[in-house]
């Protein structure tokens, strides 16, 4: 048993460096009572696994013994149909029987099958890849996600950093905030996003996040500059498009499992609405981009039902409870 200053843990396998730091482990020469009952169970558990290694070997030699025979009776009969010492169908048959009293074997479990030993060996490897990792010995640490917070702080803060100096330098000089104020909106923008990709919440969320994110930001930057309306009129109808092509090819991709991204599509039959509304109300001035937002949607979802016939429909009415 063995010991690490950095990590200050007990490492109950006989390694010479700790897994999760790296650096050189130093021996105890007195040990605790719980901490020697843990080295017995582990010794322990290394006995059963060589007896386990040493079975499996002997099933994996039986099975090929028998293999063997099986092959040299099939051999025998057919070397004796070739001599006409035994008719052909006699020989059919007695091949059959030999091939049944095989298959017999394995039924009544007296012979285990090769795949049943591949699995039995996998299963075997990886315990003892867990066991010589020290991972029987003491919990899985895991280290990645302490790593992207750090990044993730370190980026917030540098983004803070760089919109504060960006504040200071526009008001200095031109008494106000113009180029400053688009720096800012940008750099929360990419905070959002770095928030969307560290934390697990799937990848339509983060589709959606992303998008709607990007929205608001290019809404605030119009808005800065005078709201030209270049925002209602091509930035959103462009990610009500980018939407429906992330999902057609998700579809496309997760074929299996294709009709549940119906619901999806219904929530984008009123946001491309949305863009005629935009148009109606003198908010965008492309006719024909609104108008490409508000079909395009409604064509994905007819086609889908179309195409997917009774299985969309089941999958409606699961959702609907119909």
């Amino acid at each position: 048993m063995k010991y690490c200053k950095k990590c200050d843990i007990k490492i109950l396998d006989e390694l010479e460096y700790c897994p999760l730091c790296r650096s050189a482990l130093c021996p105890i020469k007195e040990l605790d009572p719980l901490d020697a009952a843990r080295i017995r169970l582990l010794k322990e558990d290394e006995k059963r696994l060589d007896a386990r290694e040493e079975e499996l070997r002997g099933k994996r030699e039986e099975f090929e013994a028998a293999c063997g025979q099986r092959d040299r009776e099939i051999q025998a009969i057919r070397e004796n149909a070739a001599d006409h010492r035994v008719g052909t169908k006699e020989a059919r048959k007695q091949i059959k029987q030999s091939r049944n009293r095989f298959r017999q074997q394995i039924r009544e479990g007296r012979l285990t099958t090769k795949g049943q030993l591949r699995l039995a060996e996998h299963k075997l490897e990886r315990r003892r890849e867990r066991r010589e990792g020290g991972l029987l010995a003491y919990p899985n640490v895991v280290i990645r996600q302490k790593k992207y917070a750090i990044v993730l702080r370190a980026l917030v803060f540098a983004a803070l950093l760089v919109s504060s100096l960006s504040l200071l330098i526009d008001h200095y000089f031109n008494h106000a905030f113009s180029w400053s104020l688009t720096v800012l909106e940008s750099l929360l923008f990419m905070a959002w996003m770095l928030y969307l990709f560290y934390k697990d919440l799937g990848y339509m969320r983060r589709i959606f996040g992303g998008v709607f994110g990007g929205l608001v930001c290019f809404f605030f930057i119009d808005l800065q500059y005078g709201l030209f309306q270049w925002s209602f009129s091509y930035s959103y109808p462009i990610a009500v498009l980018l939407i429906e092509l992330s999902l057609l090819i998700l579809m496309l991709v997760n074929r299996r499992n294709w009709e549940s991204y119906l619901i999806v599509q219904i929530l984008m039959l009123p946001l491309g609405f949305l863009s005629m509304v935009f148009y109606w109300l003198g908010l965008a001035e492309e006719e024909l981009l609104s108008e490409i937002a508000l079909l395009f949607p409604i064509l994905v979802f007819l086609g889908t039902l179309l195409l997917g016939g009774r299985r969309a429909l089941a999958e409606l009415r699961r959702r609907f409870h119909i």
